[in-house]
């Protein structure tokens, strides 16, 4: 028969080793960031398309922690945009992974897409913990954890929203938020047309 005391051992043998891979990976895109290297060719990208693959991806853990995610878009066509494809991917599952880590039991994320005069912008809404205010001058800093998210999801390295400004800067995009703590947090993501799409 199967120790359970062994069973367990294992299980948090393995969590341990997809935490320290996990550190890796984020090391490595900090350091090719850092060097300015590894760069993605830029394609252009349907922005509905990777967001909702990236929610499908963490549609298990969303329904594991009860948060509801709801994506809008708008009636008419979305241009593309211009962007290295698998960092766009990559930053917005970041967004969509904090969005429900970092949130309320039976809490919601609504993203929005929406064209504008201006370009494309994506809002992120979720109803967490939101981010104190002494920590958001430095929520984008490498290594730098708000003190709340901490104590919610003790594991993190700090690099995740980094890496996100940086990928989402590769496509010419700016984000910027909006945070209550105990409340929630609004992220703005804005991306200029494709000239060829406008």
């Amino acid at each position: 028969l199967t120790d359970p005391r062994l069973a367990w051992v294992r299980e948090v043998i393995g969590q341990q080793v997809t935490q320290l891979a996990r550190l890796v990976d984020d090391l490595l895109d900090v350091s090719r960031i850092d060097q300015n290297k590894g760069k993605e060719e830029k394609k252009t990208v349907d922005i509905i398309s990777v967001i909702r693959d990236a929610i499908a991806a963490l549609s298990a853990e969303a329904e594991k922690r009860s948060i509801t995610v709801d994506l809008v878009v708008p009636e008419e066509s979305v241009p593309g945009i211009m962007a290295p494809p698998k960092r766009l991917y990559e930053a917005f599952e970041n967004l969509v992974s904090n969005g429900i880590k970092y949130n309320r039991a039976g809490g919601r994320l609504d993203i929005v897409v929406a064209n504008t005069d201006k370009g494309l912008e994506v809002t992120l809404r979720d109803t967490g913990i939101g981010i104190p205010t002494d920590d958001q001058s430095k929520i984008f800093s490498k290594f730098f954890r708000a003190s709340n998210a901490v104590l919610k999801e003790t594991e993190g390295s700090g690099l995740g929203l980094s890496v996100v400004k940086s990928y989402l800067e590769e496509a010419d995009g700016r984000i910027s938020f909006e945070s209550v703590e105990g409340v929630g947090t609004t992220f703005l993501i804005r991306f200029p047309f494709n000239p060829l799409d406008t």
